[in-house]
């Protein structure tokens, strides 16, 4: 699902975003960009095999990220 994601990303042809290396889970990616005065940030990741998507509009990307991160510690406990 991961490297579906990350395929799928690279089609777009509107957006012209770039991914950034996230260190979450085992391998992870983040998308950030603006459309007019909206700021969007996207990070995806794979912890073994569970894929996860944190996405926020109107957020600093730092926020977003710190939000993941969240995410991230809840799924070993989760997975237990």
């Amino acid at each position: 699902m991961f490297d579906w994601f990350l395929g799928e990303v690279r089609k777009q042809t509107r957006l012209h975003v770039r991914g950034t290396a996230l260190a979450l889970g085992h391998e992870g990616v983040a998308y950030s960009w603006k459309a007019g005065n909206a700021r969007f940030t996207i990070a995806v990741w794979r912890f073994g095999r569970t894929f996860s998507v944190v996405g926020g509009g109107g957020l600093e990307r730092a926020r977003v990220l710190d939000l993941a991160g969240v995410q991230q510690h809840r799924i070993p406990v989760a997975l237990r």
